[in-house]
């Protein structure tokens, strides 16, 4: 046994079997669990990510909230653009983003013609990925086109090759579908965007009914070539295989096409793609 004095001028004697013993149980007591430390456990796809990467997720995350995708929306979109979260982790990134005031993170409290037109968008970019082709991140959701009278539903680009998509979930009077439509042939001819306009109508009644406006008002604009609005029901969706590939969609004149045909045809000025 060793001695020291301690600050009282009082002698101890330092017993190293107790203090081997104390060593002893407190290892015991934490392998039971008594002083295990809290720690807060990280999500495995968070765990060793470098500063670029997470700036990178929070990049994609916030295209997608700015467009009000929500949070199952956003699980079901990423993986087009490399990158797999769970919902546990886009909550999470969810807090490192700025929201729009009026943003939900749940599909149940989505307006019903956002709701349909972001499931839409997502489904027709994992069928296009499956093709071979990637949706990029310019995507609009109900955004309007700047000195017209037009908001579509949404907006993308498969390539350089863009489209418009359209919800009508119920039915429409002639006068509404008229006036849509020819909002949407009058963009085209004042700015040469010959983005594809995609119509979702509620059934095969509706899809009839807009086919037929739409042959008139391409016949009285002296366009009736013009290949610009395609046509589809929601049951044709529900049974459909690959909404980008198979020829699904039905132009105003009848043929039926799939959305893919026209990337691949020639002579396209991609500039005349981008327009806004």
């Amino acid at each position: 046994m060793d001695q020291h004095t301690d600050a009282d001028g009082e002698t101890h004697e330092d017993n190293h079997e107790n203090k081997r013993d104390d060593a002893k149980d407190r290892y015991e007591r934490a392998l039971r669990g008594m002083d295990k430390p809290k720690t807060r456990f990280t999500a495995e796809h968070f765990h060793g990510i470098s500063i670029e990467e997470r700036h990178r997720r929070i990049i994609l995350m916030q295209r997608l909230v700015e467009e009000r995708f929500a949070v199952e929306q956003i699980v079901a979109f990423l993986p087009i653009w490399n990158l797999k979260l769970t919902r546990a982790q886009v909550y999470e990134y969810l807090e490192a983003v700025k929201r729009p005031r009026s943003y939900v993170a749940s599909v149940r409290e989505q307006r019903v013609h956002d709701r349909l037109a972001i499931n839409h968008v997502i489904r027709i970019a994992q069928d296009a990925f499956e093709y071979g082709v990637r949706m990029d991140e310019r995507i609009e959701v109900a955004r309007a086109i700047p000195g017209f009278r037009l908001i579509p539903d949404a907006r993308f680009f498969l390539g350089d090759y863009g489209f418009m998509l359209e919800e009508q979930a119920s039915p429409l009077p002639e006068t509404r579908w008229t006036s849509k439509l020819k909002a949407h042939l009058r963009h085209f001819l004042e700015t040469g965007d010959r983005s594809r306009r995609l119509f979702v109508v509620n059934g095969k009644a509706d899809l009839v009914r807009a086919r037929q406006y739409a042959r008139s008002i391409l016949r009285a604009a002296g366009r009736s070539s013009l290949n610009l609005f395609l046509f589809i029901d929601q049951k044709a969706i529900e049974g459909a295989g690959n909404m980008a590939s198979d020829t699904i969609w039905q132009t105003a004149w009848g043929p039926h096409v799939g959305l893919v045909d026209w990337l691949r045809s020639g002579g396209q000025k991609p500039h005349s793609q981008h327009q806004r």
